[in-house]
């Protein structure tokens, strides 16, 4: 062999021990560990159950354990000291009832794990997850007289929850049916074991017995006396598990059989690792994974099983991130694609993608950004700009040198000629010979520096074409590659940048950067294909995937994916907004049932049938989250490899087609009400009722319950008003506080994502009931309403009322003024005429005394003139007082009356008024009598004192008789008034100027006068005699 072969044999031994080493497919699992820090009361779990409502409750060594995906609520064993507790099993049964088995015994080691049961006293309880009480088995079926310690085992099928006794077996569905077990059984050592269907199976040290729910024997067989038979276990599809030991094993090996259903054979299980017998309840376990594959627990062991080929995997290889302990889990439950594995540390929560994945040189410094990729004999060339990579197996003496397809975009393997061409970076392209060593031809695209994207022979034509960034290329007959030069865009005289070249039936259908280009081979026709009347943008086309005649699947570099039904000219546009993960699409590859899309940031499952959506990011598998463009290849085992700028990412389509990641639903609502005396009420949400929320409440918490139960810190959450919101609202929290509820009937619905998941696909409603507040009810609304006509009626009424009584007094006021004025013109009229007869008087008077005094002058007796003087004096005196009185009376009714109060002296204004009149008195022969102290006081205003003296003694005088009495008496009073009474001897007053009715004008004026000097008047008939007594009453001192 010549040292050239055995370079290259080298070589390509070390590329295959590389691909080994970097092509390990990294089994992807989300795990999630619940143990004491957590919340668990124990880390030794033996148990798990999800309920209807979505709950997980956890069984430990201390008691139940509720877990909602956010935390864990404890609920201790309280019956009896949990020392004395071992956990058996348990069950919840279709009412959602919990059954757990206890034996209640003593134990001579502390260990859970090495402990051996000296006293059997067996204690079932039934705990109900919606009230959360325990109820002890022998109280709740105390009428049945069936003990907890006569129970072998509990099991729940389809025909209800199975008890088995020694003797006995006892079916409960509401009500208690009671079976004999078969002679050949009775009274015998035995396990047990019930399918789902109601088929029994009874293992004794040396048979096993195979029946019906009726105790039709289906199946007996006889087993190898060799062996110890320790437990037997029938699965949900009635496949059969027995477990034995060897009895000459001083170590007691297990040995694990397999019966396909109860007519096959006894297979044994050829299991990876040496298992030994260890002493546990429910020694044997299996819980499915699909159809093909399940979990099988053997004593505290656990391993991956193909039904079909019996291959096992133990858990440490196919779980590996999992912390696994000898002998340390006790039970398996896979639900709603979650894997629940318990054991002595505590919860697994396990979320698996089980091999849909392959990584392919990830993380290896000999790769850089992937490209072109292409399949030759059995293996794969991976090309990257660093250098080639190889996944599979090559003969190295096929192809010379791999460096020569360093950096190619695009790889094609051209069976005609049976080479290999390659297109990158540049206006070269290179064709190899798939056999012949060092036979390379260069092809220099002349026309411009471009990149080659895709190089495709015809089958109709047999022409080799290339799309390039400056259109289609064919190589023409003289081994040359010329532009096809019609294919532009006739509008803006673009040249194409063609992305892909795909043919059907004569036809090119090239996706560009001006659309979807269609060239037609028979006809030669070349068209820019665009969809009429469609608002969807066609430009910047990346990839074509053709699914029939009429379903084309298009995508763009920046719009997403494109469903286009060409029978029907219809589009369905798929973005972000409905799930993929970027709208950058790079390729679109089929397997049997869905279409994988890679794009500028994830990748993306369609399912064809109802094109739901999940996408996949490096966290489940991919190698890298950013795909390239031209980096993709369907291999001829079904396999898909995606590029991507680290590593190439290989979809196990066989896997992926077991492992679909369901959509995640909502499997229950917590409701919690906070009351206005801070009381709460908590309930689970039952569909068929509404939530009440009555105006009193302060706060509305619904609690959403997912079905998957791990890191739900990735679950979005939904959740829309109707009748108040128009778009959904979103949120990465459960707990969802509600405020400002339309009132009346409405509903709530919510839907959740996850991340990797589709999106609920039916939202979760709720029915709610806000009352109004008693103000907005329709009965207050009417008694406010009528309320407010009542009062608007009797406002009504009393404003009537009002104005009637206005009216009246209006009416009275009306007549009191008309009464006061015609009162006031008669007083007018009376004052007028007294004037008049006053001041004529004394004019006339003078008058006479003027005759006189002529006369006199006449007849020579001037000497007599002096006798009138005195006459004269006091006729003038009286029209002085007369006009006085009018002027004071005309202030008076013009109520510009000056009032400027003083301290004055009463008897000096007495003496003076009395001078006044002296005359008079002594010509009327009147004794005047005044009865005082000196040093009296008043406080009025001078001239209306003045005023008011002159006119009471001009009367009392005026209407005295000849000779009679006038007594003056006036005195300071305790109350700081000062009373003035004048007393005469004369004619009596008549009734009405009593009333004030009749007085004359100066009695008017004075009666006006102290009423303005804040005093009273009263003038009225003496009682001893006949004659008038005047009192008046004015302040004495200045008010402080």
């Amino acid at each position: 062999m010549s040292n050239i072969n055995k370079q290259t044999l080298l070589l390509f031994i070390l590329l295959s021990l590389c691909n080994l080493l970097v092509s390990a497919q990294d089994q992807i699992f989300q795990i999630q560990h619940l143990s004491i820090p957590e919340g668990l009361d124990s880390k030794y779990a033996f148990r798990t159950h999800k309920d209807k409502n979505g709950f997980l409750w956890i069984h430990t060594k201390n008691g139940i354990n509720k877990y909602d995906g956010y935390q864990i609520t404890n609920f201790p064993n309280n019956n009896d000291a949990l020392q004395r507790k071992f956990f058996q099993t348990s069950l919840i049964d279709v009412n959602g009832l919990i059954w757990h088995v206890y034996w209640n015994s003593e134990f001579e080691a502390s260990d859970i794990d090495l402990q051996q049961m000296v006293v059997h006293n067996k204690l079932i309880e039934i705990f109900d997850p919606i009230t959360q009480t325990t109820t002890k088995f022998d109280n709740f079926f105390s009428s049945e007289n069936l003990k907890s310690s006569e129970i072998q085992n509990i099991y729940d099928s389809s025909i209800g929850i199975v008890m088995v006794t020694i003797e006995h077996l006892y079916i409960y569905n509401g009500a208690f049916i009671k079976k004999s077990l078969p002679e050949e059984i009775k009274g015998r050592s035995f396990t047990s074991s019930i399918s789902k269907d109601g088929i029994i199976t009874f293992l004794t040290p040396r048979e096993f017995f195979i029946y019906n729910s009726d105790f039709k024997l289906l199946r007996y067989e006889k087993l190898n006396d060799k062996l110890t038979w320790r437990d037997i276990l029938i699965s949900d599809n009635n496949a059969i598990w027995i477990l034995a030991t060897d009895k000459e094993d001083p170590k007691n090996k297990l040995k694990v059989f397999f019966i396909n259903n109860p007519d096959a054979k006894i297979r044994k299980i050829e299991l990876p690792e040496k298992l030994f017998y260890f002493p546990i309840r429910r020694m044997l376990e299996f819980d499915f994974l699909d159809n093909n594959r399940g979990l099988l627990r053997i004593c505290g062991q656990i391993f991956k099983i193909n039904l079909t080929s019996l291959e096992s995997t133990p858990l440490s290889e196919y779980i590996p991130r999992i912390q696994t302990l000898h002998n340390s889990f006790r039970d398996i439950s896979h639900i709603d694609n979650l894997l629940y594995l318990s054991s002595s540390e505590g919860v697994y929560i396990v979320e698996p993608n089980d091999n849909i994945f392959a990584s392919h040189f990830k993380g290896s410094q000999r790769v850089a950004e992937m490209r072109g990729m292409l399949e030759v004999d059995r293996g794969v060339l991976a090309n990257s700009y660093l250098g080639v990579q190889t996944i599979g197996k090559f003969n190295p003496n096929l192809i010379s040198d791999l460096n020569t397809f360093k950096g190619a975009l695009s790889l094609y393997y051209d069976k005609v000629t049976n080479r290999i061409w390659k297109g990158g970076h540049g206006s070269i392209i290179h064709s190899i010979s798939y056999y012949a060593k060092e036979n390379i031809k260069e092809y220099n695209i002349k026309n411009k520096i471009t990149e080659i994207f895709s190089i495709y022979r015809s089958k109709y034509n047999g022409v080799l074409y290339t799309a390039t960034t400056s259109g289609l290329y064919k190589l023409n007959d003289n081994d040359k590659f010329e532009l096809i030069p019609s294919i532009n865009d006739k509008v803006n005289q673009e040249i194409p940048n063609i992305k892909q070249i795909v043919e059907q039936e004569g036809i090119l259908w090239l996706p560009s950067s001006i659309g979807l280009i269609k060239y037609d081979l028979k006809t030669n026709k070349i068209s820019n294909y665009r969809i009429e009347n469609s608002k969807l943008p066609f430009n910047d086309l990346s990839y074509i995937h053709i699914e029939s005649d009429s379903i084309f699947w298009i995508g763009s570099s920046q719009n997403g994916l494109v469903k286009w039904d060409r029978k029907n000219n219809s589009v369905k546009q798929i973005t972000t907004q409905n799930g993929l993960s970027n709208n950058d699409v790079h390729a679109i590859i089929p397997d049997r049932s869905n279409l994988w899309v890679s794009t500028n940031f994830g990748l993306n499952k369609i399912n064809k049938k109802d094109e739901t959506i999940t996408s996949y990011y490096e966290e489940d598998g991919l190698v890298n989250n950013e795909f390239n463009r031209f980096s993709y290849l369907k291999k001829s085992d079904g396999n898909i490899l995606f590029g991507t700028i680290n590593g190439v990412t290989e979809i196990l389509v066989d896997e992926a087609s077991y492992s679909n990641k369901d959509t995640i639903n909502i499997s229950s609502i917590d409701v919690e009400i906070k009351h206005k005396d801070d009381q709460i009420t908590q309930y689970n949400y039952n569909q068929k009722s509404s939530i009440k929320f009555l105006p009193s409440d302060k706060n509305l918490k619904l609690k959403i319950i997912p079905s998957s139960l791990n890191n739900v810190n990735k679950i979005k959450f939904y959740y829309k008003v109707n009748k108040r919101d128009v778009d959904w609202q979103t949120t990465n929290q459960n707990e969802i506080n509600f405020a400002n509820l339309p009132y009346g009937f409405s509903s709530i619905d919510f839907k959740i994502e996850k991340y990797g998941y589709n999106s609920s696909s039916q939202p979760f409603t709720i029915k709610i009931y806000a009352d109004k507040p008693f103000y907005l009810k329709a009965h207050y609304s009417l008694l406010c309403l009528s309320f407010i006509l009542g009062m608007f009626l009797i406002t009504l009424k009393l404003r009537n009322e009002y104005f009637e009584n206005n009216q009246i007094k209006l009416k009275s006021i009306i007549d009191d003024k008309t009464h006061e004025l015609r009162e006031s013109n008669e007083l007018k009229n009376k004052l007028f005429s007294m004037l008049a007869h006053d001041l004529r008087n004394p004019i006339a008077s003078l008058s006479n005394i003027t005759n006189k005094i002529n006369y006199l002058i006449a007849n020579d007796k001037s000497h007599l003139i002096n006798t009138l003087t005195e006459e004269i004096d006091s006729k003038l005196k009286s029209l002085d007082n007369n006009l006085s009185n009018v002027l004071n009376w005309a202030l008076v009714e013009r109520q510009k009356l000056p009032y400027n109060p003083e301290l004055l002296s009463v008897n000096n204004y007495f003496l003076n008024t009395l001078n006044l009149y002296s005359e008079t008195i002594k010509q009327k022969n009147i004794k005047v009598s005044t009865f005082s102290n000196n040093d009296d006081t008043i406080y009025v205003d001078e001239t209306a004192l003045q005023a008011i003296l002159r006119n009471i003694i001009n009367n009392a005088i005026k209407f005295a008789e000849p000779g009679a009495n006038i007594d003056i008496e006036y005195h300071e009073k305790k109350d700081y008034t000062c009373e003035l009474i004048i007393k005469n001897e004369g004619p009596l007053l008549e009734e009405k100027q009593q009333e004030k009715k009749g007085l004359g004008l100066g009695l008017t004026i004075v009666r006006e006068l102290i009423k303005i000097n804040k005093g009273t008047f009263q003038i009225y008939n003496r009682e001893d005699m006949k004659g008038v007594i005047v009192k008046i009453v004015l302040p004495s001192k200045e008010p402080s």
